[in-house]
């Protein structure tokens, strides 16, 4: 058995041996000819990754006086030469194109534009952002990527070397620069690098020159390091982050490691440093090294350790300190101490000076559970992107500081970072903050997920992983690493874990993102110290993790990605914190994710000159150029299309049809959706360099299929797509070119019509290119045209459903893109405005719970789930509320160790005088007794809205009548008749058509039964498809949980019939019984509706309204309940309920019950896909009033859902962009007995938040009044 270990050792050693001799002879070969005339060898050799670099370390500022290197202030240091700032920059399309001398120092640049660095140059308007998830914007060929497109940037800068850095080491560092870069100082070959979120640092001492200095840079697109970086974000490229200059004396400080150790009792501590010495044989002799520490404040401590040059033997030294009962650094309470590192000479001259901070903390894993300083701690996180609507992947200080100071607002104490190291100055402002971060390694190959079984391709993972830790590993706020995201489950992934605890042993575990068995127990990796699962439900959560037994599995269970929050979403948060909190090894997890992935465009329009007047946008970097006529749209093929909006009178169905434009195409890319409305329904694309598809469809799709001309290419010419009932025809350049008999009827299906793509199958895991070609004179018609006409450029716009002439454009501001079909995730909004889902963050996890033990006694159980915290130090705030509004309050000082729980009694609420019939709650709230970094004294930690007795709202405004009813009625109507009022029932449709109170117009429209709503981002996305599955998927109508709702119609339900019968009329009262039916196209889905109205004389009206479904209906539905139009003045709305942030079934504990007022315009939520929102929930209580004080009330002794707009249901099932929305001045009222929760992306509703299709009974009272 020796034997053959030592076989095997051999065997590794000579294949390390082979491989390093291998990438010297690869580096000799490759620098043997100019960058420039050898590129390919470099970006397309899965062997070459970096060129002349510098073994990675931690990021080094040098100081020359203790008072700077205190201060941590970078603009403070003598020897750092930021070289941010205006850059010469230029475009070209490939590396072909790449100018051959753009380098050298007499290149005259001053045609060049300028660009700002750091920045993506996508969002300086070079290139069309491209936004992907999965795979590349192109077909996948490890290492090889594509010649034809991959864009160049070549930078030039110009800077003057400080005179006093003659005789210096100085160094050129890059923090992060997408993908490849190849870099020039003064006409001289530098180094080469690969790996976007990584640093790059070279010696440029050798270069360098006194005074001015050319630096030049080529960065490239795509290298094959980008099979290594297919994370789900926009691909963006460039300097993105900051690029400086560093000169060192000759002998310095190049790396130093910071690790501390607790003892038993977590009280006192180890300081242990390891610190690099280069060209320690030159230091000065008579000089020395010595650190120390200072406190947060900047006292000194004590010394850690001094040592005289000449005593430095070695390149590496240490330094072991017992620090005596130090302040401990946790995420509660961030404290920080300084570290100074002094190296001075014979004379005692300061040579230089370097400063870091350190936190005293301690990681372990102790029976499955989490253990920060010996403390269990529950990690309630985010996945976190670089992301930022102006800057792309660049961020700024004050992003990051306000990221933080939000997420601690909202009790999130964690952050993974998704998925690759974030810029260095947000690890440094999490250490201030206190969060604790899971450092993730740059690497997902994600479609390329077999590379993490190629040994190719172990050295780029393993650098990576390198570069990560070794600037990293001094962070006290990163407590776990990460080996990468959905990269496959091969060796390469375990041979990262083991390099980086080889560099890092002082932190106990690793995880890796995205395995495919983490689901299971005992699943995932055994190379993992921490598994899954991800994207669980909290039922999987528990049985299958939870439960566990430790003989079975030891590893703790941590959800790196959860509830996926795209759109209006993150339903049944709390059942997963029950879960979380119940068992240790549960530590929590990140939901998905934290900011929104939009980008800000600029929003421009062009004119549908027919009389649909469709609302027409032009997406991306699209350009006007020469047309066939006048002017036309330029399309790359870079995500650049022409979007519609789904207007009504373009859901063309039946059996005519004609489609016109005129096109100049460009040479086949692989791609060419032309016109299309999905895939099925209607549309022109080129399938092939040859050939041109024309089809229509019904159940399913019906093809005719053309030959190209064979001048097709870069020239003009007119397409045009016919069908009239019984044959389809193509025409080019007014010819007939193919044809053949069809006789179907059209089908709609729920897509918009775009130009240069289409909206059914071309989103974010393209891989490819949209249409590359210039359009002009696009139009559409539901009848036959003559295509000669149009051939001949008749204007025929009057009888079109769409005419675009393509001429000019208008811009109108601008708007957050989601690129080709980006999931609209996030918890914050692009511009870090709060989404509603935030609240329901903060309180299912927040770290203190208050229960009821016994209402009746007033006794409540407080448990304090802080890990370093005493209640003592927050106020507890008490009030009690009669029907919303406190009319008792005190406050108090509690005092309660960490994780630890009491028993307190509201002794001062028994002798409160309570009134009958009232709805009392009690409101317990935890405050901030002081300011933090983070929030204002007085800020709100924690809460619980605690029902103590069930009361109603009494009717307000109520007025005495003492006139009869009068009725009237005819073989059209039922009206009743008051003193004040005049209501007229419709028999035709059974409706409740007018309401007339005091001579004001109440309602425009009356209640009428609803199940739709438009569908949720979460419903509209593939992704939860057989979680949240609504019954048998139909073709064409998405892979979404709405397509079952699509196929059934519930978007078009329509009033096929009703009744209205008096069945009681005296002085004192009414009631009318109302009957109709909503069904869709056909019998076989139906609502039977039944609606009693009891009218009494003074005005007030009880419905009961019974909604029966009858025939052939989806699993489960959107919703149940009423919907009426309110006239427009009624625009303040009050309710007593769940507020004031929109909420939903499955996502209200973080919303507080009480009375509220809100204009109904600002219900609206802009979610960057227009869906349902604006909900709230356990409402008794609704008011709607104008400004004179007159109004509608709607009461109900059950609970409701209600949500009020001033935008049409059509609208915002239709729109695709926030920019399509067209409010109305009415005001759209929603009384939902039930409606479906929001979800999550990935697992969609629970069973238990859904609203199924059953019988449904309902009792309101409608008051209207007048003052």
């Amino acid at each position: 058995m020796y034997l053959q270990l030592k076989r095997i050792k051999m065997i590794k050693y000579i294949f390390l041996i082979l491989f390093f001799t291998h990438m010297f002879f690869m580096g000799s070969f490759a620098h043997s000819k100019p960058f420039l005339d050898n590129v390919y060898h470099y970006i397309e050799n899965v062997n070459v990754y970096e060129l002349g670099q510098e073994f990675p370390h931690v990021p080094i500022v040098p100081y020359s006086s203790l008072k700077d290197a205190l201060s941590f202030h970078v603009e403070k240091s003598k020897s750092v030469l930021l070289l941010n700032g205006d850059w010469k920059f230029s475009l070209v399309k490939n590396p072909d194109m790449v100018l051959k001398d753009f380098f050298h120092v007499d290149f005259k640049d001053k045609g060049w534009k300028s660009i700002p660095v750091p920045s993506n140059w996508q969002m300086q308007g070079y290139e069309t952002p491209k936004f992907r998830n999965i795979s590349r914007p192109f077909v996948e060929e490890p290492p090889y990527i594509p010649h034809e497109y991959n864009p160049v940037g070549m930078y030039r800068h110009e800077f003057v070397l400080p005179d006093n850095w003659n005789g210096k080491e100085v160094f050129l560092r890059f923090e992060g620069v997408a993908s490849a870069s190849f870099v020039w100082l003064n006409g001289k070959e530098v180094g080469y690098n690969q790996g976007a979120m990584e640093p790059a640092e070279y010696n440029v001492t050798n270069y360098l020159k006194p005074g001015k200095n050319i630096l030049a840079v080529g960065v490239y697109t795509y290298c094959d390091g980008v099979y290594l970086e297919q994370q789900d974000m926009w691909r963006l490229a460039g300097i993105f982050r900051d690029v400086k200059l560093i000169s060192r004396p000759k002998s310095y400080i190049h790396d130093y490691y910071i690790t501390t150790d607790l003892d038993a009792d977590y009280k006192h501590a180890m300081l242990n440093l390891e610190i690099e010495i280069r060209n320690h044989k030159n230091l000065e002799r008579g000089g020395g090294l010595s650190v120390d520490l200072y406190n947060e404040g900047g006292q000194w401590v004590e010394s850690v350790g001094k040592i005289a040059f000449s005593s430095i033997k070695e390149d590496k030294i240490k330094f072991s300190k017992r620090i005596i009962n130090p302040v401990k650094w946790n995420a509660e309470k961030p404290y920080l101490y300084k570290l100074v590192f002094s190296m001075a000479g014979q004379k005692e001259d300061m040579i230089e000076m370097l400063s870091a901070k350190v936190g005293f903390r301690k990681v372990e894993y102790r029976n499955r559970a989490l253990l920060i300083n010996g403390v269990p701690v529950k990690l309630n996180g985010v996945n976190s992107h670089q992301q930022h609507p102006y800057l792309g992947h660049s961020m700024d200080i004050e992003t990051i500081r306000k990221d933080f100071s939000l997420m601690k607002q909202f009790n999130i104490n964690h952050v993974r970072t998704c998925h690759y190291p974030p810029v260095y100055e947000y690890l440094q402002l999490a250490d201030e903050f206190g969060i604790y971060i899971i450092d993730e390694t740059g690497n997902e190959a994600h479609d390329t997920e077999f590379l993490s079984e190629d040994k190719r391709w172990l050295p780029q993972y393993l650098d990576r992983v390198r570069q990560m830790i070794y600037r990293d590993r001094n962070h006290p706020s990163v407590i776990i690493w990460s080996a990468g995201n959905e990269s496959g489950e091969g060796d390469n992934i375990c041979e990262t874990i083991a390099e980086g605890k080889r560099i890092d042993p002082s932190r106990p575990a690793w995880m890796y993102g995205g395995n495919t068995e983490d689901r299971y127990p005992g699943m995932g990796m055994t190379c993992e110290d921490i598994i899954g699962p991800r994207y669980p439900s909290s039922f999987e959560l528990e049985e299958r993790v939870g439960k566990v037994p430790e003989s079975m599995d030891s590893r703790p269970a941590y959800m790196d990605e959860y509830l996926s929050a795209a759109g209006n979403s993150l339903g049944s948060l709390d059942e997963f914190w029950e879960v979380i909190y119940k068992y240790p090894r549960c530590i929590g997890g990140a939901l998905w994710d934290w900011v929104s992935p939009g980008i800000a465009q600029k929003l421009i329009t062009v004119s549908d000159v027919s009389p649909t007047r469709v609302q027409t946008h032009l997406m991306g970097n699209v350009s006007l150029v020469e047309g066939k006529f006048d002017r036309g749209v330029y399309l790359s093929g870079n995500d650049e299309w022409i979007e519609l909006y789904r207007h009504p009178e373009l859901d063309i169905t039946g059996k005519a049809l004609t489609l016109s434009m005129w096109i100049k195409p460009e040479p086949w890319n692989g791609f060419g959706s032309l016109l299309t409305k999905g895939r099925k329904q209607f549309g022109l694309k080129q399938i092939s360099a040859t050939t041109l598809e024309f089809y229509i469809g019904d159940d399913k799709k019906h093809s005719l299929v053309a030959t190209l001309p064979k001048d097709w290419i870069n020239r003009w010419h007119h397409l045009a797509a016919t069908y009239n009932g019984e044959e389809m025809c193509i025409y080019i350049d007014g010819e007939v070119v193919a044809r053949q008999l069809c006789s179907v009827v059209i089908r709609n299906y729920p897509w918009q019509i775009n130009i240069g793509k289409d909206a059914d199958s071309d989103g974010s895991a393209l891989r490819g290119y949209l249409l590359n070609a210039t359009i002009d004179q696009v139009s559409i018609f539901d009848k036959v045209i003559p295509v000669g006409k149009l051939f001949n450029g008749d204007d025929l716009s009057a009888q079109a459903k769409l005419w675009l002439d393509l001429d000019k454009f208008n811009e109108e501001g601008e708007f957050f893109s989601l690129g080709i079909g980006a999931r609209s995730y996030g918890i914050v909004w692009p511009d870090r405005s709060i989404q509603p889902e935030a609240w329901q963050i903060k309180k299912s996890a927040q770290p203190v719970k208050v229960e009821w033990v016994d209402k009746m006694t007033g006794l409540i159980r407080i448990t304090n789930r802080f890990g370093f915290t005493n209640l003592e130090e927050l106020q507890m705030n008490v009030q009690l509320k009669e029907n919303g509004v406190s009319c008792f309050s005190w406050v108090e000082n509690l005092r309660l160790a960490p994780l630890q729980s009491i028993i307190y009694e509201f002794e001062r609420l028994k002798d409160y005088p309570y009134k009958a019939d009232k709805d009392y709650r009690v409101l317990v709230s935890f405050c901030l007794m002081k300011s933090e970094l983070w929030a204002p004294s007085g800020f709100e930690v924690a809460f619980e809205d605690l029902e103590l007795c069930k009361g109603n709202l009494s009717e307000s405004n109520r007025a005495m009548a003492s006139f009869p009813l009068i009725i009237e009625e005819d073989s059209a109507i039922i009206k009743v008749k008051g003193d004040l009022f005049e209501y007229i029932f419709e028999k035709r449709t059974g409706i409740l058509e007018s309401l007339v109170y005091n001579d004001i117009q109440y309602l425009k429209k009356g209640p009428v039964a609803n199940i739709w709503r438009a569908p949720l981002a979460n419903e509209i996305d593939s992704w939860a498809k057989e979680y949240g599955k609504t019954g048998t998927y139909v073709d064409g109508y998405g892979l979404g949980t709405a397509n079952v709702w699509y196929a059934h119609q519930l978007d078009r339900m329509q009033l096929v019939g009703g009744e209205a019968v008096l069945t009681l009329a005296n002085d004192d009262r009414a009631e009318i019984i109302l009957r109709n039916v909503q069904q869709a196209d056909t019998f076989r889905t139906a609502v039977e509706n039944r609606y009693i109205y009891t009218i009494s004389k003074d005005g007030s009206i009880s419905l009961e309204h019974t909604m029966t479904p009858w025939g052939d209906w989806p699993n489960w539905i959107p919703k149940a309940g009423l919907q009426f139009t309110v006239d427009k003045q009624f625009e303040t709305m009050t309710w007593y309920g769940r507020g004031p942030h929109e909420n939903y079934c499955d996502r209200k504990s973080g919303y507080k019950t009480g009375l509220y007022s809100m204009k109904v315009s600002d219900m609206y939520e802009p979610y960057l896909i227009p869906q349902e929102h604006g909900n709230r929930t356990d409402v008794s209580y609704l008011k709607l009033e104008n400004e004179t004080g007159a109004g509608l009330e709607i009461f109900s002794d059950s609970e409701f859902n209600c949500s009020a707009s001033h935008i049409l249901l059509d609208n915002l099932t239709r729109a695709v962009y926030p920019f399509q929305l067209q409010p109305i001045d009415d005001i759209i009222v929603h009384i939902d007995y039930a409606n479906s929760g929001v979800g999550c992306t990935a697992t969609s509703t629970i069973n238990r938040y859904r609203t199924y299709p059953c019988e449904y009974s309902f009792k309101i009272r409608i008051r209207p009044y007048a003052k």
